[in-house]
């Protein structure tokens, strides 16, 4: 039977209000990453903790040491199993607060790695189309007075804030095996007695139990981590040390949403000096439902902005504070905000480590891009959803600010279309033949060569031409080679800057997207870029074997 006693790596402040703060997935992960099956633990969010127990004078649980790989906190039937201590210890805390005080609220802190300024709240509802309401599975964890009173009021101070407040868009904390459903009734009559007092209290109706799954910019420490703190601060009774409420980010919009299948898809890529740069916001039934920013400025960094919360009553391509706008051929994107800036180029290929290592800068962004007129162009070649076009505006990360005066490459279509492993993609805006854009029709491993067959399109003065091609591609750890042959023009190449992608792909695999400055062996040097995809097997642990 597990013991009772809480283990050495459990941090406990004892509090004075009727607050009582958890941070279930604050350690780290040290095993090598399995990709697939390690999930993120929640950087940043112990600290945070601590500094909100310090301002409110709640009773802590910290977990900063334990990789949520070994021992979810999170997950009830592991709680049941290795555990059983911890609704001990919450009920000793909740039922300490209610005598004195005769309600107690509790707020699990978690991290949502998005790079928006954006809070989840989970208390077994999700709001649909303005409404709260029960979701699929799970019990409400907070009280009629919380959802009524306490949480408009929070909301709209979150707004004038410019962070975001969903309710169950991405987390409901209404799941099964989610920790947050012991603190409801349903749990009044269960065998553990620790498990079954909370139930007790929750059934008494003397608690109000809330999961915080708080975006990168409300944990990384910076002015909207300090905005969030001071919040909850006001929110849960205590005297804000200062008044950093006065919104300096763009409105929000009135109603965000998250998750659906993606239906559209709008990218915009470019090279200009030393910056590389590639952005794209995508669609579903219901609106937008996700976009990107990535910028590289200099060798051996990058920066990032992801986003899953897209606008559901305002411009369709619309996923803060990244927005696409359009009056026909002229494109314009903007972008105000914070990036996570990386003194790396491969942070992604172990993302909690390489989250680890971010910073948040600040971000301006704004490019208009003016589609190329194409004299030959018929009915059917019109549809082309790849489109050269001139790009001019500016890229400000920090302290620095970067004219863009160049040619930029638009994708206007569906979702990403399914090519065969491996797969390439090759474009060179600005080449002494003119504007090329290639994909691959097919690709094969060799000898640890990866070659393609290649098809699409070239622009020059106005006109556009169909191509096709080859190309073999030797990928090393720090930069590849490409030889590819277009018609009677042998183009060669050396691809640096290479920023390396890893995500699950088929079950047992993985998908391996690497993106790539390409420069031509030509005068004067045309710069480029690739996108190449392979597919890996997921390595075996001995563990495993």
């Amino acid at each position: 039977m597990p013991s009772l006693t809480p283990p050495s790596w459990i941090e406990i402040q004892r509090g004075t209000t009727p607050v009582v703060l958890l941070a279930p997935h604050g350690g780290r992960r040290r095993a090598a990453r399995q990709p697939g099956q390690h999930k993120v633990n929640d950087l940043h969010t112990a600290a945070l903790t601590d500094t909100l127990a310090a301002r409110t004078g709640a009773t802590a649980i910290v977990n900063r040491v334990r990789d949520r790989n070994e021992l979810d906190l999170n997950r009830i039937t592991q709680v049941r199993e290795h555990a059983l201590w911890l609704p001990a210890l919450l009920a000793d805390a909740l039922e300490q607060e209610v005598a004195r005080a005769g309600h107690v609220t509790v707020l699990v802190v978690h991290g949502w790695n998005i790079g928006q300024a954006a809070c989840d709240i989970g208390i077994g509802l999700v709001e649909r189309a303005g409404v709260l309401e029960g979701a699929r599975t799970g019990s409400p964890t907070v009280s009629a007075r919380f959802v009524e009173e306490l949480l408009p009021g929070f909301r709209a101070a979150a707004v004038r804030a410019g962070i975001a407040v969903t309710v169950g868009a991405r987390y409901p904390a209404a799941h099964p095996n989610n920790l947050m459903q012991l603190f409801t009734a349903a749990y009044a009559q269960d065998p553990d007695p620790g498990i079954r007092r909370l139930g007790a209290l929750a059934a008494a109706g003397t608690l109000d139990a809330v999961q915080l799954e708080l975006g990168i910019p409300l944990r990384w420490p910076g002015v909207m981590r300090e905005r969030m703190i001071e919040l909850l601060v006001s929110a849960l009774g205590g005297a804000a040390s200062t008044d950093p409420l006065t919104r300096t980010s763009p409105a929000l919009p009135s109603r965000l949403g998250c998750r659906g299948r993606v239906t559209e898809r709008r990218a915009l890529q470019f090279a200009h000096d030393d910056l590389f740069g590639l952005t794209a916001v995508e669609v579903g039934e219901t609106g937008s439902v996700g976009g990107r920013l990535l910028l590289s400025t200099e060798a051996g960094a990058v920066t990032l902005f992801t986003g899953e919360l897209g606008d559901r009553t305002g411009p369709r391509w619309h996923v803060p504070p990244l927005r696409y706008d359009d009056d026909g051929d002229r494109w314009s994107l903007r972008y105000r905000g914070a990036v996570l800036s990386f003194g790396s180029l491969e942070p992604f290929l172990d993302l909690e480590n390489g989250l680890a290592d971010g910073r948040l800068v600040d971000a301006d962004v704004e490019l208009e891009f003016r589609a190329r007129a194409i004299a030959n162009a018929d009915a059917q070649d019109a549809r082309n959803p790849l489109t050269f076009g001139d790009l001019t505006g500016h890229v400000t990360l920090a302290d620095r600010s970067i004219g863009i005066e160049t040619v930029g490459l638009r994708t206007d279509g569906g979702g990403a279309p399914t090519r065969g492993l491996p797969s390439l993609r090759l474009v060179f805006p600005q080449a002494s033949f003119g504007a090329l854009a290639l994909a691959s029709l097919s690709g094969v491993v060799d000898a640890g060569e990866l070659r393609f067959a290649l098809a699409g399109h070239a622009e020059r003065e106005g006109r556009r031409e169909a191509i096709t091609g080859t190309a073999v591609v030797q990928l090393g750890t720090e930069a590849a080679t490409l030889v590819a042959r277009v018609g009677a023009r042998e183009l060669i190449g050396r691809v640096e800057r290479l920023i390396p992608i890893r995500r699950p792909g088929r079950p047992g695999m993985i998908l391996h997207t690497t993106y790539g400055l390409c420069q031509l062996a030509e005068t004067p040097v045309a710069t480029g870029w690739i996108e190449l995809v392979t597919e890996h097997a997921i390595p075996v642990t001995p563990q495993e074997a």
